[in-house]
């Protein structure tokens, strides 16, 4: 070994010896084998039991006060999640062809297995008469001429069925499928022959079909999930390997480097698997993640034991100069990265939490995957001993030579160089600092032409596709303590109705108001005797006897999570005022719009304090590892860079803060951070008694240059993968990451070194 070899230098303890694992799997490549592949087949059973979640609101799940009141009012009330909304849409759908149709449609839905009941304009009865009778206002098949034109003159003046379930301008008619909630058949088959079936009956005369409600979201959401996880799983890994093999000129090294990262993702995932921590919208982006984090060490790996064996040594011999070579850098950038995701699990969301948690697990996995598998390889593989240099490549040498050039023009102006780096830091600061939480529930629903037509439609036709809801709680069964909940349920539907961004107010009022033509007063004995004829799938959506509460359910449109916090404060004002005159009363606002509004802005901010916090974490570890607060120091500045450059290009697009740019910020830091500590590695390594700056800086870059270029672009790569995603944050997900990863290439190739040489400069002139 030459000189530079031997002696470490500054960071030769920067692995804490954990890299020592790599040196047992060289010296015992055998057992080591037989150990990996006895846990990759464990592995395989493992990652093979992963489920997926598919929940709109398991986002924001947590022992917080707003969720839970969301989920109590969710346990009381027939879950408004499990309803598939079936909207027909024609010219004109009261035409006595298209309306017969969607009767037809209505009948045959109600029989599908799984439905547990079926609503719409077709469910309404005539009020009851005097002995309680209260008969169907539709029958089959509906009546014709005459008949026909009074039943329509019927629907146009219903106050139950315009706006409700037959849009004002009679261009859309709405029903409602209320799903079992234990389910015999999969979800996915039944959406699906709820559609057929809708399609079948209502095409032929020319109405078309669209679909929305929480099991249709769920249904595309689940095979976005699906569809996304091949594609970053498999075309993600075959690009790495390609760019692998175009830059090591060598499918023996292209492999080495190559599986670890097939490793690591089987074993990530069968930890996922074991642990019962189900795939979402969030943690399907944990492959792509593991894969790249696992590539870019075994890149540093397989270009060490290249080296090594250039210089003449057996397999064995090279594995374990790899590790010693690069080993401990390897220990320190999955550390910090492991640090940043850790750092997420600072979110109050259960889903949030979780994934930062199994991302954490990932870049240990990664780690442990690398430091075992090239090692054992490569001393298997490599038998021979030959003192003969390898094949240059190309593409390596010509990034050598552009990494020296640019160093050397660094050399001649490293104050400028340095001053520019923090002149952008404190711009992307102020930008960062100035973006603000967002959040939209449309943004986080897959790009598919039939769902977003659906909650258009709802949107548009029907008042909103989001429900915002009043609970109405009281004590006492008496005949007056009833009279006051009538009269209260009364005046917060009224609230209700009377904002002007809530729609289609719904509750035991809108029945009362039609018991009685609308009339403001009406008998609690007459209409709890009309409840009591009720079918059980009305009464759980209005009312719980057990919990003593009632349901003001109303409709908003698709809003920023800021728009809906205003509706839910304006609401608590009102609906506090019309519960004032009944002392046994209490009313709250809740609804996935209330929920999402509350808990957004709170949680993104979490996010983002969580990152600040991985930053400082990590500043700490660099000071501790390398054994000098200056070298931390240093690094700050260029580890910071491509965090609030990233936050700038935010600022820039009008994008703001959402879940998954905060996340992706910290998940690229995390990576971006490899480079700097493998070039303070590399640096430290170099920095030899008699050595100047200058060269200490050239050779460092000259070697880790290209290598640093290299891992970023399987690192993009890896994360180009997203594009190809129908759910919009994981697009999100993948272009930030990216250009996070892009300006820590930057930021490691010119500011670092530029304030290295500024820095020893300094201390000269001292």
């Amino acid at each position: 070994m030459t000189e530079e070899d031997n002696k470490s230098g500054q960071g030769r303890h920067i692995g804490f010896g954990l890299e020592k694992i790599g040196l047992v799997c060289a010296r015992w490549p055998r057992i080591a084998a037989i150990v990996l592949l006895s846990l990759f087949v464990i592995a395989l059973n493992g990652a093979a039991q992963v489920k997926q979640e598919d929940q709109i609101s398991a986002l924001f799940r947590s022992d917080g006060a707003e969720f839970l009141k969301f989920d109590a009012v969710q346990q009381l009330f027939r879950e408004s999640e499990n309803d598939v909304a079936i909207i027909l849409e024609a010219d004109d759908v009261l035409t006595r062809e298209r309306l017969q149709a969607a009767l037809d449609t209505y009948l045959d839905v109600y029989l599908l297995d799984g439905v547990a009941s079926v609503f719409s304009l077709f469910t309404l009865r005539v009020p009851p008469d005097e002995e309680g009778v209260s008969d169907p206002i539709f029958l089959s098949p509906l009546p014709r001429d005459q008949e026909y034109i009074e039943l329509r003159d019927l629907i146009e003046s219903h106050p139950l069925i315009m706006g409700r379930t037959v849009s004002h301008d009679k261009t859309n008619i709405l029903i409602v499928a209320a799903l079992d909630s234990n389910l015999d058949i999969s979800l996915q088959d039944l959406v699906a022959s709820i559609r057929d079936t809708a399609e079948e009956i209502a095409g032929p005369v020319g109405m078309r079909v669209h679909m929305a409600g929480v099991p249709a979201l769920r249904v595309q959401i689940k095979t976005a999930l699906s569809h996304d996880r091949a594609v970053f799983n498999i075309v993600g890994y075959m690009l790495g390997v390609l760019i692998c093999l175009i830059f090591l000129r060598s499918f023996g090294y292209a492999a080495l480097a190559a599986a670890p990262p097939l490793v690591a993702v089987v074993f990530s995932l069968s930890i996922l698997g074991y642990a019962g921590i189900p795939l979402n919208a969030l943690s399907n982006v944990l492959p792509p993640l593991v894969m790249v984090l696992a590539f870019a060490d075994s890149m540093h790996m397989a270009f060490a034991v290249r080296d090594g064996v250039s210089r003449g040594m057996t397999g064995p011999e090279a594995a374990a100069f790899s590790v010693r070579r690069v080993g401990p850098a390897c220990v320190l950038t999955s550390l910090t990265t492991a640090v940043a995701l850790a750092s997420v699990t600072m979110a109050s969301s259960e889903l949030i939490a979780s994934f930062g948690f199994a991302a954490f697990l990932g870049a240990i996995v990664a780690f442990v995957s690398v430091i075992t598998v090239v090692p054992t390889i490569a001393a298997l593989v490599i038998k021979a001993k030959s003192k003969r240099p390898q094949h240059a490549v190309p593409l390596v040498d010509g990034l050598s030579r552009l990494c020296v050039g640019v160093g050397g023009s660094i050399a001649r102006r490293p104050r400028v160089f340095a001053i520019g780096g923090i002149v952008i830091v404190a711009f992307g600061l102020w930008a960062s600092l100035s973006l603000d939480p967002h959040y939209r529930i449309s943004a986080y629903l897959p790009d598919n032409d039939e769902i977003y037509n659906g909650v258009d439609r709802m949107d548009h036709q029907f008042g909103g596709a989001i429900d915002i809801l009043a609970v109405v709680r009281w004590e006492g069964q008496s005949e007056e303590q009833l009279r006051e909940v009538v009269a209260a349920v009364r005046d917060v539907h009224n609230a209700m109705d009377n904002h002007p961004q809530v729609t289609n107010a719904w509750s035991i009022e809108a029945i009362r108001l039609w018991l009685t033509d609308g009339e403001a007063t009406g008998g609690v004995n007459e209409l709890a005797k009309f409840i009591a004829s009720l079918p059980a799938h009305w009464l759980d959506r209005l009312l719980a006897p057990v919990g003593n509460a009632a349901l003001v359910a109303g409709r908003v449109q698709d809003l920023e999570a800021a728009g809906y916090r205003v509706i839910a404060d304006e609401l608590e004002v009102l609906v506090d005022e019309a519960a004032r005159p009944y002392p046994g009363v209490t009313v709250e606002i809740t609804g996935i719009s209330t929920l999402s509004s509350r808990m957004s802005g709170p949680m993104i901010k979490q996010l983002g304090l969580g990152l600040i916090t991985a930053i400082l974490t990590v500043l700490v570890l660099i000071a501790f590892s390398f054994r000098s607060i200056n070298l931390a120091l240093i690094s700050f500045l260029p580890n910071l860079l491509p965090v609030v450059l990233g936050g700038a290009c935010l600022w820039l697009a009008g994008v703001g803060l959402r879940y998954e740019t905060v996340i992706a910020l910290t998940v690229a830091f995390g990576i971006a951070v490899d480079d700097t500590i493998h070039f303070l590695y590399h640096l430290g390594r170099r920095n030899w008694a008699g050595a100047t700056p200058l060269e200490t800086v050239l050779g460092t870059l000259k070697e880790i240059g290209p290598i640093l270029i290299l891992t970023t672009l399987v690192l993009s790569v890896g994360f180009s993968v997203t594009f190809a995603s129908t759910l919009p944050q994981m697009r999100a997900f993948g272009m930030v990451s990216m250009a996070v990863l892009f300006f820590a290439l930057m930021a490691d190739l010119l500011f670092l070194p530029a304030l290295v040489l500024w820095n020893k400069k300094q201390q000269a002139d001292k």
